[in-house]
């Protein structure tokens, strides 16, 4: 009865802390199952395969946790069910023999002639005692066995649930986390798309600028044909200008070197005039002397 008591105890002590610090515990089946549900729900939206893979493990612990508590449950059940009904075999056939007993000790004088057959009844009824007895200490035995196993199952259980427990808060500690980078992430994802914003807006007006840059390149790219035309046409006219001016050079020389040919031809034919045009005025002007020395000797 004892060993049962603390049992069924320590079964109703399976709580865990519920979702508020102030509020009160709650049962484990529907904590874990709360915890397990939640988990899931936010995981889906937060963490990634590896969040999954612990909460799905977690569940498979949850489902497991719950069939040994129903097991145990119904071991409970079957051994509470089982002792009441040997507690009231064992009171009932107390009772007969205790009525036996006195109907026996206060009718042994007057039914003298009958005791062989009371002794019998009385010895059928010590056996059947003995023997339901015994069966009732085979089945306590066993039944206390079973409290044993159901007392180390119950050990474990609680240290699944210890463990179950630390695995929650881990998982809670790392949703909280998850849920402040899911924060920061939103909030990035704002000030991204604010800044996505205004680089669609320059995105636009570069867009608009590299129109008019286009349609500018365009026309400069005409005018750069046209001045390419005439510029082969400058350079056409730069090639048969300098071929002009190379053969006009050449003439030039040409003429220059008749014209120094000439030049020096000249100085000769003049050097030589004037030699002789000296001579000839230095005959002059002694003639002149000759002549006025005649005339001034004819007048005298």
């Amino acid at each position: 009865q004892r060993l049962e008591e603390s049992v069924l105890s320590e079964e109703k002590k399976l709580t865990v802390r519920g979702p508020s610090p102030d509020g009160p515990p709650a049962c484990l089946p529907a904590r874990v199952r709360e915890i397990v549900t939640k988990n899931l729900s936010e995981s889906a939206c937060v963490s990634g395969a590896g969040a999954m893979s612990s909460v799905m493990s977690l569940q498979e612990e949850n489902r497991v946790l719950q069939g040994e508590l129903a097991r145990l449950e119904d071991l409970l059940a079957h051994s509470r069910a089982d002792r009441d009904e040997l507690a009231i075999k064992y009171g009932a056939i107390s009772e007969r023999l205790e009525q036996a007993l006195r109907f026996d000790t206060a009718d042994g004088d007057c039914d003298a002639a009958e005791p062989r057959s009371l002794a019998q009844q009385t010895l059928d009824l010590r056996r059947r005692l003995e023997e339901e007895q015994a069966a009732y200490k085979r089945k306590l035995t066993a039944y206390q066995e079973g409290q044993q196993r159901q007392a180390q199952l119950v050990q474990k259980l609680q240290a699944k649930v210890l463990q179950y427990k630390k695995r929650c808060g881990d998982l809670e500690q790392i949703l909280q986390e998850k849920t402040s980078e899911l924060d920061k992430h939103l909030l990035s994802q704002d000030e991204q798309s604010s800044n996505l914003e205004d680089a669609l807006i320059r995105l636009e007006e570069e867009q608009q600028r590299s129109s008019s840059l286009s349609a500018v390149n365009a026309m400069l790219r005409e005018q750069l044909e046209q001045a390419g035309v005439a510029n082969e046409a400058l350079s056409q006219d730069i090639r048969r200008l300098t071929a002009d001016w190379t053969r006009a050079r050449e003439e030039l020389e040409q003429k220059e070197s008749d014209w120094r040919r000439e030049a020096e031809s000249f100085h000769t034919y003049f050097s030589s005039e004037h030699s002789r045009l000296l001579m000839l005025w230095r005959q002059v002007v002694g003639f002149r002397r000759n002549v006025c020395e005649l005339k001034n000797g004819a007048e005298r």
